[in-house]
This record gives structure tokens, C-alpha cells and sequence, in this order.
């Protein structure tokens, strides 16, 4: 499946359908390490009957996904979900320093090819 594919189900997709997408990504990666279903429930904490239906139709609650993630290491990734936002200032200072970066890359490049900046800023109008 491409990235592409797989994007597209994650915004569009029925709700179980994104549960049993992410049931196989914890299976893939516990099948990947060779681990049994059984053996990856205990260590888990979730009881293995529980854990069977959550692999096979990505049913189960909560708290049992956020014990899978724990197991195959990937609790990290929770935070990235929620990022915090900039405050207004700071906002519009990385704004000016992406522009002031865009600024200097186009200088580099002129002084690198020894034309005008405003050739290089509008090549179009050759």
C-alpha cells in the first residue's frame, strides 16, 4: 500500500476500518520481531483473548491500543498528534527567519551562478 493509499484511508475511511488498519500495523510489527501473540499479550499486560480480537478486526479499547504501543515502543509518536502551537510571536518570528533564510539561499545561488538576483528570483522572464 502506498503512503499515499494509506493517508487517504486515515482521513476518509469507516472507523473500524481505520481500527483494523492500525491492529495490523501492531501485528506487523510483532510478527516483524518474531514474537508470539501470546508471549506480546503478557508482556502487554492485556489478556491474550483480548489481544487475539484486537489483531484480528482492530476492536478493543483504548487503553488496550495505548498497551500494544507500549509494547512495540511507539508511545513516543502520542505527542506528535497534539503538537503544541507557537504563540503569535514566535509565530511570526520563524516566519521572518524562513523568509530571511529563502532570502539567503537565493543569494548564495546568485552569487554561485554570478547573475542578478532579479533573474534569479523570476527566471520566467528570460
Amino acid at each position: 500500500m502506498t503512503l499515499e493509499r494509506e493517508a487517504e484511508i486515515w482521513r476518509t475511511a469507516e472507523v473500524p476500518r481505520v481500527c483494523t488498519l492500525l491492529a495490523s500495523k501492531v501485528r506487523g510489527v510483532r510478527t516483524q520481531a518474531g514474537e508470539s501473540q501470546e508471549n506480546f499479550a503478557k508482556r502487554a499486560e492485556i489478556a491474550l483473548r483480548t489481544y487475539k480480537r484486537f489483531e484480528r478486526d482492530g476492536s478493543g479499547t483504548l487503553e488496550t491500543f495505548i498497551r500494544a504501543l507500549r509494547a512495540i515502543d511507539r508511545t513516543q509518536y502520542l505527542i506528535g498528534l497534539f503538537p503544541q502551537a507557537l504563540p503569535p510571536r514566535s509565530r511570526a518570528a520563524l516566519e521572518v527567519q524562513v523568509r530571511s533564510s529563502d532570502a539567503l539561499k537565493l543569494l548564495k545561488r546568485a552569487q554561485r551562478v554570478d547573475l542578478p538576483l532579479s533573474k534569479l528570483a523570476h527566471p520566467e522572464e528570460d
